[in-house]
């Protein structure tokens, strides 16, 4: 079987952001000798910048990459900065652009046996269904559509809408809420198959369970070259802290990652320190309240190349966050968990964990107050040595043997043969 993959915010390993269509398409091929194209955007959603140009101006052109074999098409979109109607014209742009060079595209290069559609945003996967359709009638041919929600978007919407005062806002908030959730059941219905990367979504798409799989995150053994990769700011504060945590990831407004940072306000600054890396919406919100609090042990050090993150300083932490949400009880399909889980590091959730993994390989902390949560770091840092080594352990050998991106693209396959 050969494949197109839609994923929106799809990036080669060399990029911030996550991997997994491109670790699957290695599974795809050297398991199967598959042929895969992976259509994505331009522009970072993490760094609000173009990380390949292509046109000067608004266009729907677009232009092939190899990374290792894994082929790309980079997709023109048009920018934006946080989430507003500008990032609403960029789905909509890059879903329509897809749509109106797919059958260019299907001559140029392969016509599929699979189109998977991938969200963040449904537009996207919207797309595909589409793409699929007309290439069938096109070519006479059984093309399959298999819909992978990465993330449930109207529900997190929902939660937008409950923190929302201005009258306005709501209104189109709740209109756009309606039109996100039609468009899911659309597609959980006219899928072949379904993907989710969360158990909730296989909950909320219970009665098309025939027909639904789980496949989490992906992980893929990278060996870099760093060539004595120093850099020195982040090397004084592992200095200077006995114990260093870590996180690597988006800093938006879903996620407990405020709640962490004033818990640091709460421990001793001689002792516990607490770096960020990465970006998003509520970056500025993060960084207003480091200053205005005074704290002096939590730093952001900004945006750091995939290979720099996983080879050079997550190594070099002691203890590893993952920041859920307190106010939506939905689970997350967390790319940096991979990261963390092959650093052989204890990780500690904080927030509402529903992943039930983590309740046997990390630490869970379910309190919001951030005076309760530094009580519980301090607890976690105190636990027995031998306890921590059997829970980093399993964590290792669940990402070997569960998520390991052969193993993640044989269930692929076989699901949607079946």
């Amino acid at each position: 079987m050969d494949f197109w993959i839609i994923n929106h915010y799809a990036v080669p390993p060399e990029f911030y952001s996550g991997t997994r269509h491109f670790d699957l398409a290695k599974g795809l091929i050297e398991n199967y000798n598959s042929k895969v194209l992976i259509f994505a955007s331009n522009f970072s959603h993490f760094s609000f910048k173009y990380f390949i140009e292509i046109d000067n101006k608004l266009s729907f052109k677009y232009i092939k990459k190899n990374y290792d074999g894994v082929d790309f098409l980079f997709f023109n979109v048009p920018s934006y900065k946080g989430n507003n109607i500008f990032r609403f014209f960029n789905m909509l742009f890059f879903s329509l652009s897809v749509y109106l060079n797919s059958l260019k595209i299907s001559k140029e290069e392969f016509v599929p046996d699979v189109i998977i559609g991938s969200s963040v945003h449904l537009f996207a996967a919207l797309s595909a269904y589409f793409i699929a359709k007309r290439l069938k009638k096109m070519y006479k041919k059984d093309i399959k559509f298999v819909f992978e929600e990465r993330d449930l978007w109207p529900q997190y919407l929902y939660h937008f809408l409950e923190r929302t005062k201005n009258p306005f806002k709501k209104i189109i908030l709740i209109i756009f809420f309606k039109i996100l959730y039609l468009i899911q059941q659309f597609l959980y219905k006219n899928s072949d198959k379904l993907i989710f990367l969360q158990k909730k979504g296989l909950e909320n798409a219970k009665k098309y369970q025939n027909k639904s799989m789980f496949l989490f995150q992906i992980y893929r053994k990278l060996n870099y070259n760093l060539d004595g990769y120093i850099d020195q700011e982040f090397e004084e504060i592992r200095k200077k802290y006995r114990y260093l945590f870590c996180f690597a990831g988006g800093i938006t407004v879903s996620y407990a990652i405020k709640e962490i940072v004033l818990a640091f306000k709460y421990l001793d600054n001689n002792k516990f320190g607490f770096v960020m890396f990465g970006g998003g919406d509520y970056l500025e919100e993060i960084l207003k309240t480091i200053e205005e609090n005074n704290i002096q042990n939590v730093f952001y050090l900004g945006f750091k190349k995939k290979e720099l993150i996983r080879n050079y300083y997550l190594k070099k932490a002691d203890f590893l966050v993952i920041p859920c949400s307190f106010e939506i009880k939905i689970d997350f399909s967390s790319n940096k968990l991979i990261d963390y889980l092959e650093q052989r590091k204890p990780i500690i959730v904080v927030g509402y964990n529903l992943l039930d993994i983590l309740n046997e390989i990390g630490f869970i902390i379910e309190d919001k107050d951030p005076q309760t949560i530094a009580y519980k770091l301090v607890e976690i840092v105190n636990i027995d040595s031998e306890v921590i080594k059997d829970r980093v352990n399993k964590g290792y050998e669940y990402l070997v043997n569960e998520l390991e991106y052969r193993v993640a693209a044989k269930k692929l396959y076989e699901f949607i043969k079946s």
